[in-house]
C-alpha cells in the first residue's frame, strides 16, 4: 500500500471534483491512514483532504479517531480564518 497514493487520489478528488478510485483505498490499514494523515499534515493539505475521505463507503474509511482529528483541524482553520 502507498501512502502516497492515498494522499494523491484524496487530494486530486477534491480539488478535480470528481469521484475517488476506490480501488486505491482497498487494504489501507489503520497504520497506513495515520501515515496519510501525517503526510497531509506535513504537507500543509490535511483540511483538503476531508471532503474526499468523506465520501468514501464507510468499510474504506479511516478510524473514527482520524476523522474527528482531520475535522477538528478544519473547523479551527475555518474559523481562524473567518475572525
Amino acid at each position: 500500500m502507498s501512502v502516497s497514493n492515498l494522499l494523491l487520489e484524496l487530494l486530486n478528488a477534491t480539488l478535480c471534483k470528481r469521484s475517488l478510485n476506490e480501488k486505491v483505498f482497498e487494504g489501507a490499514k489503520e497504520a497506513d491512514w495515520q501515515r496519510c494523515y501525517d503526510m497531509a499534515l506535513q504537507q500543509n493539505v490535511l483540511a483538503m483532504t476531508f471532503p474526499a475521505m468523506s465520501s468514501l463507503p464507510k468499510e474504506l474509511r479511516p478510524s473514527f479517531h482520524v476523522v474527528v482529528e482531520v475535522d477538528g483541524l478544519r473547523s479551527k482553520r475555518c474559523r481562524a480564518v473567518a475572525v
